[in-house]
């Protein structure tokens, strides 16, 4: 799956979709968290699209679903649509399934080192 064609660009919201098999659930309250720090520190860290699949989130679910919130974005009638940074690859369907799993597993995300 390794891939040099990954850049950072500009998109308009409208252009991208969430894909129908993100594992990733969030409740409530801790969209509500997420949507504090988002308004404090915006939106920081990549949100992940595949070009090849049509522009399919493959990470960043619920941020961006959070920015939809924030800004008021309409999916249905285009409403308020907004320009976002997304970290743009190129892969495979079979590979953009692979690194949805992988971007979204816990066992790959390390654990808390409570004493720093």
């Amino acid at each position: 799956m390794a891939t040099n064609n990954i850049e950072s660009i500009e998109m308009l919201r409208s252009e991208i979709h969430f894909s129908d098999y993100n594992p990733r659930i969030i409740s409530e309250e801790n969209k509500k968290t997420l949507k504090r720090g988002i308004k404090k520190f915006g939106m920081v860290g990549g949100v992940v699209v595949n070009k090849h699949t049509g522009y399919t989130v493959v990470s960043g679910h619920q941020r961006l679903s959070v920015m939809d919130e924030i800004k008021k974005y309409n999916p249905d009638t285009k409403e308020n649509d907004y320009s976002i940074m997304v970290v743009l690859i190129d892969v495979d369907e079979k590979s953009e399934k692979e690194l949805n799993i992988l971007m979204n597993n816990p066992n790959a995300q390390g654990t808390w080192d409570y004493d720093l």
